[in-house]
């Protein structure tokens, strides 16, 4: 067990430059499955709309912004509680949307002389200007939006508004927020009826549902959707993972940081030119496993107001327009219209079940790394066997709450008596740095400890024997489709491997 790991250790640095996806090969299977939930439809669709507007307008002024002055001209003076239920958004969002729109004089915020808590707020002349000289500017992103759905933008902005009013199991966190909009408030009518902020209210609903439902899994949905590309994409650099997912290359370097301040991912070492690739933890593993149901409810109850036809009928005109922006300026997803126009796509889609991870992570691997692969050589087919098998263990071991230097450390204490650190860093074959790091995890665990030298406790021995179980489980299942014969061929082979010398 021990040489294994150690294998693995010395020839993580060397597997990870031959993995450099550069240019990357998409993993069909992952994308299939991303590409066609509509959660991440609607983030990417409203992003879209985005970006046409940041390059149309020459303002400075955003689409939440417009949203915020159009409520105002419609309504009047309303307190800024009231304008935060009308747009959707939470007190914070609306806060800082009005801190800018004051800070350019669109806006003014006074006191309520009724209720001193009460802040009212108001639309200024300046802001009627600058909403006036918006408005060509929001119908020319609606135009570019829907262009790839001529015919069908009547329906799509039928199903939008009765996603945007939430689904029977609507989320707490909406709040009043997430109601329809009185039909005697005709004011706003023409904003209820426009694509683009109705795709702004369903992303609402989208963020509010999908937080409550992965609210114990500490995963954003952009999170879960990088985790899981990063998981298909072993060795993926940021560049690459932010033309796959659509992310903003300017979020991708931050959210990168933050998944691995989480130790979901880590870093490989330099891709190519300078690029540095990140691959999953077995932590980051257990936490897409986690959310992948969570996921598929969060979609299930974001849909409820639409019969299942209505539903498909949504995806497919979301993944049009986002497949209509590919071939385009506004667009980096390369893979996009390639994967969605696949006869799989629509499968993927209407697929209801939990997708085993081990199927989105089938043939991830890039073309440079399956050369390697290639199981010409006995160290060639080591190296592909060790790695197959080192991730289904570290998956194993998560489940433990366990990484794999602590168990072969238990592991180690569990077979003999109590060893001083010297002596078991040098049976290990780490550095000291690593060995003192695991010392100290265990025992903040409550499974080891150590006094005149390091012993496992009784927790640590439950630990391993229930580790050991699961092992044991494991091997049946691995082994399950080789003959009797072959599995008993194959474990006096691999023992007789270990019992040679090492190369000179």
């Amino acid at each position: 067990m021990v040489n294994s790991f150690d294998i693995q250790g010395m020839a993580d640095g060397k597997r990870t430059r031959l993995a450099a996806l550069d240019p990357i090969e998409p993993n069909r299977g992952a994308l299939l499955h991303l590409y066609s939930r509509v959660p991440f439809l609607v983030h990417r669709v409203e992003q879209l709309e985005t970006t046409i507007q940041a390059s149309l307008s020459d303002s400075g002024i955003t689409l939440g912004q417009c949203q915020f002055l159009l409520i105002l001209d419609a309504l009047g003076t309303v307190s800024q509680a009231e304008l935060a239920r009308w747009s959707g958004c939470d007190a914070s969002t609306t806060s800082l949307v009005l801190e800018n729109l004051a800070g350019r004089g669109d806006v003014r915020r006074r006191p309520d002389s009724a209720d001193r808590r009460r802040r009212l707020v108001e639309i200024s002349a300046r802001g009627r200007r600058s909403l006036a000289a918006a408005a060509p500017v929001l119908q020319e992103v609606s135009r570019l939006l829907l262009q790839p759905i001529p015919g069908a933008a009547r329906e799509f902005v039928t199903l939008l508004k009765r996603i945007a009013q939430t689904s029977r199991q609507g989320p707490a966190s909406l709040g009043a927020s997430a109601a329809a909009v009185p039909a005697d408030a005709a004011s706003l009518q023409p904003l209820l009826a426009s694509p683009i902020f109705l795709i702004r209210r369903a992303l609402q609903v989208v963020d509010a549902i999908s937080g409550e439902e992965l609210s114990g899994v500490d995963a954003t949905l952009r999170q879960f959707a990088a985790l899981l590309l990063i998981l298909a994409h072993p060795g993926i650099c940021a560049a690459d993972l932010a033309r796959l997912g659509g992310f903003e290359a300017s979020n991708v370097s931050f959210m990168l940081q933050l998944l691995c301040r989480k130790r979901f991912v880590e870093r490989h070492a330099p891709a190519t030119a300078g690029r540095v690739g990140y691959r999953i933890t077995a932590t980051g593993l257990a936490i897409v496993e986690r959310a992948e149901p969570a996921m598929l409810r969060a979609e299930r109850r974001l849909l409820d107001p639409l019969r299942s036809s209505e539903a498909s009928r949504l995806r497919q005109l979301l993944a049009r327009i986002v497949a209509g922006a590919t071939r385009g300026r506004f667009s980096k997803m390369p893979f996009f219209a390639d994967i969605a126009s696949d006869r799989e796509w629509s499968l993927a889609a209407n697929r209801r079940t939990q997708v085993p991870v081990a199927r989105l992570t089938h043939g991830s691997a890039s073309g440079a790394e399956r050369s390697v692969c290639v199981p010409r050589t006995v160290p060639q087919l080591f190296i592909c066997c060790e790695r197959r098998i080192r991730r289904h263990l570290e998956r194993l071991l998560a489940r433990h709450r366990l990484v794999l230097d602590e168990y072969v450390l238990i592991d180690a204490l569990a077979r003999g008596s109590s060893v001083d650190p010297v002596s078991l860093g040098a049976a290990l074959g780490g550095t000291e740095r690593r060995l003192t790091k695991t010392v100290r995890s265990l025992r903040q665990k409550g499974l080891a400890t150590r006094k005149e030298a390091l012993a496992i406790t009784l927790a640590g021995r439950r630990l391993h024997d229930a580790v050991g179980r699961s092992f044991l489980r494991f091997e049946k299942q691995a082994l399950a489709q080789l003959p009797t014969r072959e599995r008993t061929r194959l474990r006096s082979a691999l023992l007789a491997f270990l019992a040679l010398p090492g190369p000179p």
